[in-house]
């Protein structure tokens, strides 16, 4: 059956506020009493800030007034970027990592909260890393951290990374060190040939720790198509994430439909500065014509004690959130 698009956007941007009057997307999701969305919003500065919303049933969210923060540092004082929040058992912490972009680099951030209120020590998360120099040329460019809600053999973990997916790993949750070698990597000829980027926080389930990913197919040579952001699953071993057991061998959602496909997205030609001059048909006749397609989730929370069935919140087009439900069956996924 696949994964079901179930209800309509559940956060929109809004023109009344002018911290997300172009753009609320991208956004972290967490339950306890209620469902708690993080997301990523942008107003007319084209900064990025973060907002929230909660929900009674995961579906009509009631969106704060003000945002939760915005920029105070220099490195990231072109935006907060999508977060990522996880409540890590033992310490009993929600732990939030986002990118912070000074309009060159990204750089991973974290900070914590006890009670999904104040999100305090905000710092960078890899201050040295040095990564990867296919990484867009940015050596210290890190963002897409997920964490595991756990300690596995003394350490708390993390996948992180677009382009290749790496692991790293803290004794406190506050200092932490990367591995050189990326756990996963771009599969070329299939659906992730081209690009990768880890997505939001694992959940256990029976066989390992399950995450999501993003993926796009390499078309650089094939002018005119469209580089389309989807979603993948993987899961690694329970007390050793280095190894990869299961990996989508196709996708289990991708844009659909003109609201998902047509918008003010992140990285078309020219990228923020294109938006100013676009009309919505302009926008339609750019992605007849190739222009990027994106979905993008950087939440996710179980609908089922064992974690089999899910439900995702995702930006969609880098300007709406959407969401869909479905279950681990569904995410295409094949032993290694």
């Amino acid at each position: 059956m696949g994964f079901v698009r179930d209800f309509g956007p559940v956060v929109r941007p809004d023109p009344a506020r002018s911290w997300m009057a172009r753009k609320a997307y991208n956004t972290a999701a967490i339950a306890n009493l209620e469902t708690h969305l993080f997301f990523r919003a942008m107003g007319g500065d084209k900064v990025s800030r973060i907002g929230h919303a909660a929900s009674q049933d995961g579906l009509r969210f009631a969106v704060d007034s003000d945002p939760v923060f915005s920029p105070e540092f220099l490195w990231e004082q072109a935006g907060c970027e999508d977060p990522r929040v996880t409540y890590v058992e033992g310490p009993g912490i929600y732990v939030m990592t986002y990118t912070g972009f000074d309009r060159t680099t990204a750089r991973l951030a974290i900070a914590y909260s006890y009670k999904l209120d104040r999100w305090l020590n905000r710092h960078l998360m890899l201050p040295d890393w040095r990564g990867h120099p296919d990484t867009w040329g940015k050596p210290d460019w890190c963002k897409a951290a997920a964490l595991i809600p756990r300690r596995i053999n003394g350490e708390y973990l993390a996948m992180f990374g677009d382009l290749n997916m790496w692991l790293a790993r803290s004794k406190n949750l506050e200092t932490w060190e990367a591995d050189v070698e990326p756990v996963l990597t771009p599969r070329p000829g299939m659906w992730d040939g081209g690009y990768i980027e880890m997505g939001p926080p694992f959940m256990r389930i029976a066989e390992g720790w399950l995450g999501l990913y993003h993926g796009v197919e390499w078309t650089e040579d094939q002018p005119g198509r469209p580089r389309i952001y989807r979603f993948g699953a993987f899961v690694v071993d329970a007390n050793d994430p280095r190894k990869v057991l299961y990996r989508s061998s196709a996708p289990f959602l991708q844009p659909e439909g003109d609201e998902e496909q047509i918008g003010l997205v992140d990285v078309m030609e020219r990228g923020l500065d294109a938006h100013d001059r676009l009309s919505y048909e302009e926008l339609r006749k750019r992605r007849d014509l190739g222009d990027p397609q994106v979905v993008f989730c950087c939440g996710w929370i179980s609908e089922g004690y064992d974690n089999r069935r899910v439900r995702v919140y995702y930006g969609a087009a880098d300007t709406w959130i959407g969401t869909a439900v479905g279950t681990v069956d569904d995410m295409n996924l094949v032993p290694i």
